[in-house]
């Protein structure tokens, strides 16, 4: 069937469904898009299904997998292998992925499930950046005037002093 015009694109969309959502935060995180596009598609194989329970049948060592060859990617998120490669070694660098290879069927295959404390605090950086701006500390002050070394209590938060402003000022001196 070829397409004459926008009418036949949208029913032809509507024929086929492969949705496919990608979250900008996660390419955010990983700073790449192909593994962002994975990352992306890993969490929704995670996410629990419209009744609640998961879409993942595969459990190894206590924790629920996907299980899927190179090539299932191509047919899920259209990335080729070579980019499957690339971007599950970054997921593996950030250690957002654990990848593990056991048998599915009987045929070695690589396991991936969301290592899901480094996820969260890596999505809760992205949120809020400022967090890691803030400076905690208390310094206690010897006879001598100078701060001693040593142990630092981690109770005070201090913040930036500074404004950012879009008012413009003239002033002559």
């Amino acid at each position: 069937m070829l397409l004459s015009s926008l009418k036949d694109l949208f029913r032809v969309n509507k024929a086929f469904d492969e949705i496919v959502t990608i979250k900008g935060i996660y390419i955010d995180i990983v700073g790449d898009l192909v593994a962002g596009i994975l990352l992306s598609q890993i969490i929704y194989w995670f996410t629990p299904n419209k009744e609640g329970r998961s879409k993942l049948r595969v459990k190894k060592d206590g924790y629920y997998w996907v299980a899927k060859k190179r090539s299932d990617w191509w047919k899920e998120i259209r990335i080729t292998a070579r980019q499957y490669d690339r971007a599950i070694q970054k997921l593996e660098d950030k250690q957002i992925v654990i990848k593990e290879l056991y048998k599915f069927k009987g045929t070695p295959m690589h396991h991936l499930r969301l290592n899901e404390e480094v996820l969260i605090a890596k999505i809760n950086k992205e949120l809020n950046p400022d967090f890691n701006k803030s400076v905690k500390s208390t310094l206690q002050k010897g006879k001598s005037g100078n701060y001693q070394k040593g142990k630092v209590d981690l109770t005070e938060s201090v913040n930036s002093l500074t404004e950012t402003t879009t008012k413009i000022t003239t002033e002559t001196t």
